[in-house]
């Protein structure tokens, strides 16, 4: 799950460079870190390409649930270890 974080933290940096890499995974990404909703999906499918998981793999509820870092690294990869198993 490391990966995951070690990813997410840099595409954040990437979409939102006053964040950095210092991103609190338990902060809201929309209110408190200030991704916009395409940013969100340009995060989410980013991190989709990187890690080798199918974006179609992602169910409503998983991308509903993805409102904080920790729940976009938890989401994928509960999908990343059933894609796999």
């Amino acid at each position: 799950m490391d990966d995951i974080e070690t990813k997410l933290r840099a595409c954040v940096a990437r979409l939102m460079p006053a964040v950095g890499p210092e991103l609190d995974l338990d902060a809201h990404l929309t209110e408190e870190i200030g991704l916009t909703s395409m940013k969100l999906v340009m995060l989410v499918t980013a991190l989709c390409r990187e890690l080798g998981v199918g974006l179609s793999s992602l169910t409503e509820a998983d991308i509903a649930g993805m409102t904080t870092g920790r729940g976009v690294v938890e989401r994928l990869d509960r999908v990343r270890r059933a894609e796999a198993a």
